[in-house]
């Protein structure tokens, strides 16, 4: 199953989280093929075949939670798939399978594109 599909089949309805270990998680996981790979700095795992992946620990901010249904979090680790990051940015050129996807509104979402440069400007030109 590619990533589009996966994340546009996945479910919308908010539901309460399940526990990490429990038999109602284990059979989402193995329901859209999704393999779980240990963390270091979290106990929530990361998802195997991803193109990065963030560690994050949520910040209380209980006001900002209960007011926008809003967490926020810190980046403890972050890790990229050497594959498709190269010479200091992201190119999926080769790799359409780790394009990220993105949710534009009502269901509707788009995936990454090929990576186009800007020329710089040169010497003397008006910005």
């Amino acid at each position: 199953m590619n990533r589009a599909a996966l994340s546009v089949t996945s479910p919308w309805k908010r539901r309460p989280p399940a526990p990490a270990r429990s038999p109602a998680r284990e059979g989402k996981w193995a329901r859209y093929g999704l393999r779980p790979l240990p963390a270091e700095r979290v106990q929530a795992p990361l998802v195997e075949g991803c193109a990065g992946w963030l560690e994050c620990r949520v910040l209380s901010e209980p006001d900002v939670q209960r007011k926008y249904d809003l967490f926020i979090a810190e980046v403890v680790a972050a890790w990229v798939e050497d594959t498709v990051w190269k010479d200091g940015g992201w190119d999926f050129k080769g790799e359409d399978s780790l394009r990220s996807v993105h949710h534009l509104a009502g269901g509707v979402f788009f995936t990454t594109g090929d990576r186009v440069l800007a020329p710089k400007p040169t010497a003397g030109t008006k910005k």
